[in-house]
């Protein structure tokens, strides 16, 4: 499926509610067993976001070692997380207005780095490249493209830092 190999594709599954059967979900608040569903989502956003990718797969049933998953994942230029937080996804259905508390661009957030992992799980060899000045750079400082099958973490630093030393801190507390 088009774009599903992309961060925001990941994102999407990440956010993506899941029925849990009975058996997987227990509560003490009902006596009864019954089904559930589970949905994540992101409840305060940092200064620097980093996303782990899923590079390996582990077969429970099987003692072979884990197989190493090289798909490409494509990382946007830039991305706004306001799809995926607690606060947004509460709202939802509710009057567009109130869908994105505070201003929109407060959830927006830059690509800047990325490491590369080359080898296998239990060995290997990690490369970073990040952006400076306009261009990326490889920590040896060789220039190369960010297009990558090894990529396992990327990094985004939100655009609109709003940092008062001065000022105490306040957050909205989410309810689930």
């Amino acid at each position: 499926m088009a774009g599903e190999n992309s961060l925001a594709g990941c994102l999407r599954r990440f956010a993506k509610p899941e029925k849990l059967a009975a058996k997987e979900y227990s509560c003490s608040k009902y006596t009864k067993a019954h089904e559930a569903v589970k949905r994540l989502s992101i409840r305060k956003l940092p200064l620097v976001l980093g996303f782990q990718l899923k590079r390996f797969e582990h077969k429970a049933t099987s003692k072979a070692v884990p197989k190493k998953i090289g798909t490409p994942v494509r990382f946007p230029a830039s991305i706004n997380i306001a799809p995926y937080m607690t606060l947004v996804m509460n709202n939802s259905g509710k009057d567009e207005a109130s869908s994105y508390p505070g201003l929109e661009t407060m959830y927006d957030y830059d690509f800047f780095a990325v490491i590369n992992h080359e080898g296998q799980m239990d060995n290997g060899h990690s490369t970073n490249y990040a952006w400076l000045h306009d261009e990326w750079y490889h920590v040896d400082d060789e220039k190369s493209p960010v297009w990558t099958r090894t990529a396992y973490m990327c990094f985004y630093v939100k655009c609109h830092l709003d940092y008062k030393p001065y000022v105490k801190p306040t957050y909205r507390l989410a309810r689930d």
